[in-house]
């Protein structure tokens, strides 16, 4: 019964995927040190464009102390490896200066951006009956590597074009690019609502608000999660987590739809 309760939760994951704009998927493993010290080590990985292209990849380690019941502080550092795709954009030059080709199109093959996290975070919550409500609050700093890269442009009468790859590589005319090193410190302050059915029930549905916080930059908004799942607890060692996430990006205002299935075996 548990294997099949399993494969229907693994299943549901990838058919809700399909239908998605991204799919998230993640494997942790999580050690008592001491009764109230957990170690944990995380990989993550998360596919866009449909499940057609990879998005990122990481490797999380992190450590949680439970110094109350309902107060528990982690910290942790994030190895993040992440995917920019082909990109094809226009601009429209100065007619005056250029009337006979005023558009100049260009192609930016897909490259890597690498960053590292450090974050720092403090969780409290509070029952109510079969209610547990909890705040976490966190801060976290990333790190952009600076990346080189190449970008080509082919400069045209027409607004639109239907130039290949292959044509910006051969006939394009090449400009080498930076992607300048970046620092960002946020703040991310989520507040979680668990449901318990009861002690013998394995399922704890949940839901979430996250908001990120810029900041370096006037404690701007950057995007907000909303999160609905539930949590499976296989045995006392094995666990698996199905999610839906919304994910509301300011800048640019972009809408991402999310399905997520992670697993956690814990000693």
């Amino acid at each position: 019964m548990k294997k099949i309760l399993t494969l229907i939760v693994i299943t549901a994951a990838t058919a809700f995927g399909a239908s998605a704009q991204q799919l998230w998927t993640s494997a942790e493993f999580k050690m008592p040190v001491t009764k109230k010290i957990t170690a944990g080590i995380e990989a993550e990985y998360r596919s866009t464009d449909r499940l057609s292209s990879t998005e990122r990849w990481a490797v999380n380690a992190s450590v949680a102390y439970r110094m109350k019941p309902y107060l528990k502080f982690d910290a942790g550092y994030k190895y993040i490896n992440g995917y920019r795709g082909d990109e094809f954009s226009t601009k429209m030059r100065d007619i005056t200066e250029h009337p006979k080709k005023p558009y100049r199109h260009y192609y930016t093959p897909g490259y890597q951006l690498r960053r590292h996290r450090a974050y720092i975070s403090v969780t409290g919550s509070v029952k109510a009956g079969k209610l547990s409500i909890s705040l976490r609050e966190r801060y976290q700093f990333t790190h952009r590597i600076g990346k080189d890269y190449t970008r080509y442009y082919i400069n045209s009468s027409l607004p639109s074009h239907d130039f290949t790859k292959d044509d910006f590589m051969t006939s394009g005319t090449t400009q080498e690019r930076i992607k300048e090193a970046r620092d960002k410190h946020s703040l991310r302050s989520r507040v979680e609502a668990e449901y318990t059915f009861s002690k013998k029930c394995r399922f704890k549905p949940y839901a979430s608000i996250e908001m990120y916080n810029t900041l370096n930059e006037k404690f701007s908004s950057d995007k907000t999660r909303y999160t609905a799942g539930c949590s499976y607890k296989i045995n006392p060692h094995n666990s698996i987590d199905l999610f839906y996430r919304f994910v509301r990006e300011y800048e640019g205002s972009t809408n991402i739809n999310v399905i997520g299935v992670g697993y956690c075996f814990k000693l």
